[in-house]
């Protein structure tokens, strides 16, 4: 078991954090701001991300687990709607939701650009290892941001900040 966790986080470390730096050099010039940088960055991480999500959605297991995700934002809906836990009272409801975890995966990312721009261009490993020291903040700030989201989903002015997070659910959720 630990083998699998000591793998898994690995992968995982290597897949969304150190594989889009070492792409990122490959794709921006040298001469180019941080912002910069930080955004090619950040898009070759959602890139991978959705990509991996989407990989992921194809295998018989996950595609289960997505639809049982589905269902859990449908009860979710129905209880907040004051409707009867049951398939009847949840089937009316859609599978996207606002404060899912998918959602708040995206706020990571986007967030992670924003925060990352302003620690520069990661230039060698301590500087890379230093990014890592922010993701507990880049966490705390994106869990603010879901339960804004939450709050005030039918607001116009959210309404594009939290669409990018409700389409990929459309990955990660189904009937």
């Amino acid at each position: 078991m630990w083998g699998t966790v000591v793998l898994s986080f690995a992968l995982s470390m290597g897949l969304f954090f150190y594989l889009p730096i070492i792409l990122t050099d490959l794709v921006v010039a040298e001469g180019e701001g941080s912002v910069v940088w930080n955004i090619v960055d950040g898009i070759i991480r959602v890139l991978m991300f959705v990509l991996y999500l989407w990989a992921v959605s194809k295998f018989p297991d996950m595609a289960r687990v997505f639809e049982y995700h589905g269902a859990e934002h449908k009860s979710i809906h129905a209880f907040e709607s004051s409707r009867p836990l049951t398939a009847a009272g949840a089937r009316d409801f859609t599978t996207l939701h606002p404060r899912c975890g998918t959602s708040f995966l995206f706020f990571v990312m986007l967030i992670s650009i924003v925060v990352f721009s302003f620690l520069g261009r990661p230039e060698d490993i301590p500087d890379r290892l230093q990014r890592l020291a922010f993701v507990p903040v880049i966490g705390g700030l994106a869990y603010e941001a879901i339960k804004l989201s939450g709050k005030f989903a039918k607001a116009w002015f959210l309404k594009p900040v939290i669409f990018p997070g409700l389409m990929m659910q459309k990955i990660t959720t189904s009937e």
